[in-house]
């Protein structure tokens, strides 16, 4: 019975351990969310300069005076630049995600199978103390029995 309270003592440990784990890479993961949030928003300015800038542009070309064409030409392709660098990092970061969530699901399955062994581990130490009960009953019924005899 020892045996069994010290394995479940370690369990208890370990899933304080794992659970810990979990709440960390679960913190990351939404660190990394937050920061593709951000990029998503910045993308999103990005391509609303750089259709506004085509707008312009085009307005610009059709006029009879074309005096800022080079200007909104350059304008327009810095925040094309800018969009591509947007996008660029957004798919470093939806990687990071992807590789963070698997972090979150290992991290998950590992605390869920020591908390399997710990279930586990509480029934065994249930069933034992049942059987004791029970053997202490029954030798408590035999003495009782043999008394009555005599």
């Amino acid at each position: 019975m020892n045996k069994i309270k010290e394995k479940i003592q370690r369990n208890e440990l370990l899933i304080s351990v794992r659970t810990n784990l979990l709440n960390q890479e679960a913190l990351k993961l939404k660190d990394i969310r937050s920061v593709k949030i951000d990029l998503v928003n910045r993308l999103k300015t990005f391509q609303k300069q750089y259709l506004d800038g085509v707008d312009l542009l085009n307005n610009e070309r059709q006029s009879s005076q074309r005096q800022r064409l080079a200007t909104l030409e350059a304008s327009i392709d810095r925040s094309k630049d800018q969009w591509y660098q947007c996008l660029s990092e957004l798919k470093e970061v939806e990687e990071k995600e992807k590789k963070q969530i698997n972090m979150v699901l290992d991290a998950r399955t590992k605390l869920r199978s020591i908390e399997i062994m710990q279930e586990k581990e509480e029934q065994n130490l249930a069933n034992l103390k049942r059987k004791i009960e029970q053997k202490e009953q029954d030798e408590l019924a035999g003495q009782s029995f043999s008394r009555r005899q005599r």
